[in-house]
């Protein structure tokens, strides 16, 4: 998958600084929205090959390189809103079909 620029993105991520591509692989900029909860939001387009994976039943990888798993949602771009509102309890809305515990 790549990641896309898309209309309500407000911040551009660069590579870490000290990124060692040769190591580690391409790190390229990340365009992300976020909105005033502090949800960071960005958009992947799957390539064809993905799209024809996806289309006969492969699911979908998230990975978050981090010490601790942080709340992250996948959804259908368009499908949720990425400036999401605050609810009553001070929690962001969660999108249509939200499982947390599976």
């Amino acid at each position: 998958m790549n990641p896309v620029k898309f209309n309500e993105a407000n911040i551009v991520y660069a590579p870490p600084a000290l990124w060692d591509s040769e190591a580690l692989g391409p790190c390229g900029e990340l365009n992300v929205c976020v909105d005033q909860d502090g949800t960071h939001v960005s958009v992947w387009e799957p390539t064809a090959e993905e799209r024809a994976k996806i289309a006969n039943g492969a699911n979908i990888q998230l990975g978050v390189v981090t010490n601790q798993q942080p709340p992250v949602y996948v959804a259908l771009y368009g499908d949720y809103p990425i400036l999401a509102a605050t609810t009553a309890g001070g929690q962001p809305p969660r999108p249509p079909g939200h499982n947390p515990c599976g």
